[in-house]
């Protein structure tokens, strides 16, 4: 099995990987650095949102079907 890297990032620590299969997508947090990443397996792009704090982890929540699996708590618009 050999690894590879898909996006490079430049988190300080990217942890919590969460995929979701509805997006096609990968969503983890930079900790130190209070950041929200998700990856898009389709389009291989990179969005990303910043906290006013750390973010230690992410976890998803039910929704009705249809709706969004993620929204970040900020309004901001993602960085890409």
């Amino acid at each position: 099995m050999t690894a590879e890297l898909i996006v490079d990032a430049r988190n300080a620590v990217g942890e919590c990987p969460v995929w979701v299969p509805e997006e096609n997508a990968l969503y983890w947090v930079d900790i130190p650095n209070g950041g929200l990443q998700r990856w898009s397996a389709a389009s291989g792009h990179l969005a990303a949102w910043t906290a006013p704090q750390m973010l230690a982890c992410i976890a998803r929540t039910a929704r009705a079907t249809g709706s969004p699996a993620w929204k970040p708590a900020s309004s901001s618009s993602p960085r890409t």
